[in-house]
């Protein structure tokens, strides 16, 4: 079974929080912070740094992004033109950034 952790960016300091439990990240929206809250994929990338969601990938192979969503009960590596499962692609990918960072930074 896979471990559940959260991140979550606040919004007004533009700092991400990681490495949470599910009880304390959701206690922070319980009080009325501006966050988003991110889920941990239980899959790691190419060099095994966790994978969450937000997070933008690279294909270094086929040199293309791709945004991990959480769709339909699963996670999906989302690229410009497909979407698939990310547990199929994930080792071959590597994350250059979050969806907060602006694309041509990474």
């Amino acid at each position: 079974m896979r471990e559940f952790k959260f991140r979550a960016w606040h919004k007004e300091t533009e700092e991400m929080h990681t490495g949470y439990k599910a009880g304390q990240i959701f206690l922070w929206q319980d009080q009325g912070q501006p966050i988003e809250i991110m889920q941990y994929t239980g899959l790691s990338d190419e060099y095994g740094k966790e994978i969450y969601e937000g997070d933008r990938l690279f294909d270094e192979h086929n040199e293309e992004w791709a945004t991990v969503v959480f769709d339909e009960g699963k996670f999906l590596a989302k690229f410009e033109t497909y979407i698939i499962d990310l547990w199929e692609v994930c080792d071959g990918l590597v994350i250059r950034g979050t969806i907060y960072e602006a694309l041509e930074n990474l």
